[in-house]
């Protein structure tokens, strides 16, 4: 079973010039695991101790979840991209 990684945001757009900033949720794929459990030990290995939380970052530079404020762990229904692809 294959599950994937996503990373969650708000960003702030402004689409008229002059006019007011709207919010945008944003939900990127940012990888796949093999099982739930490495996709949650891998979250639990990026996030940050509470007492080191930065204004703007939750998760570790190295991680790929660094820019965004929260993660979504689910199935896939299909598979759009290779999954440990081999020769």
């Amino acid at each position: 079973m294959m599950v994937e990684l996503y990373g969650l945001r708000t960003d702030y757009f402004q689409h008229r010039i002059g006019g007011s900033f709207e919010a945008e949720e944003v939900r990127d794929l940012v990888a796949t695991f093999d099982s739930q459990a490495d996709a949650e030990a891998y979250v639990k290995a990026s996030e940050l101790a509470t007492k080191q939380w930065k204004k703007a970052f939750r998760y570790r530079r190295e991680s790929v979840l660094r820019h965004y404020t929260d993660y979504e762990i689910c199935s896939p229904e299909t598979v759009s991209v290779p999954h440990n692809p081999r020769l």
